[in-house]
Parts: structure tokens; C-alpha cells; sequence
């Protein structure tokens, strides 16, 4: 399976090679306990940390990197590896490459 672009800076989920799903297989989903679920959907391409799926409210899952803390929110629609495609494809467009610059948020040490 190809792997994910998540976010307009270019970072990526991927998938390590034993992986045998694709678009159709269901994002991997914890058991909901007191205070989150955990499911490893795959690793971050640039630092290889793993990327855990944790359930952060009734509508939302977040999607975050145990190594360099990056986390991408997602709906709790998105159930499959091809529906994150699509929804971070989507995303990214709306947004567009440069987004994040023309809401400020270049980086630190930014005017």
C-alpha cells in the first residue's frame, strides 16, 4: 500500500513491509477505556515513530506520533486506510501547501 501524506508539510504514514491491507482494511481501533484507546496505524515515514490512533472525544481521534508528537486530528468517520487518504488529500487542498504561513504559524522564531 502507498503511503499517506497527512498533513501539507509533506509528513507521511507508512506502513512497515509485512503489511499486507490497503485502502479497504479499517485503520486499526483500540477498545475505548477510562481515558483513551491506542492502535498503532502505521509509522511516521521521517522519524520512524510509531503513529497511534488515540480516541480524543465522542467525534474525533487524533493520530499522533510517539517519537516527534506530531498529531493530525481526524473525524471518526474516517475508518479506513483509503478514507484517510481521501480526507488528508482533502484537507491539504483546502488548506493549501501554504496554509499554515498565512496563519502565522511558520515556526518559532517567526515575526
Amino acid at each position: 500500500m502507498e503511503p499517506i501524506v497527512l498533513n501539507e508539510f509533506g509528513e507521511v504514514l507508512a506502513m512497515p513491509v509485512s503489511f499486507d491491507g490497503n485502502d479497504t482494511t479499517v485503520l486499526g481501533r483500540g477498545v475505548r477505556g477510562k481515558n483513551s484507546c491506542l492502535a498503532c496505524a502505521g509509522y511516521h515515514q521521517h522519524c520512524s515513530g510509531d503513529i497511534m490512533i488515540v480516541c480524543i472525544s465522542n467525534t474525533h481521534n487524533a493520530l499522533c506520533c510517539g517519537r516527534c508528537n506530531l498529531r493530525v486530528v481526524i473525524p471518526n468517520e474516517v475508518a479506513t486506510y483509503g478514507a484517510l487518504r481521501q480526507w488528508c488529500l482533502g484537507r491539504i487542498e483546502r488548506e493549501g501547501i501554504m496554509g499554515n504561513k498565512d496563519k502565522g504559524l511558520v515556526g518559532f522564531g517567526a515575526p
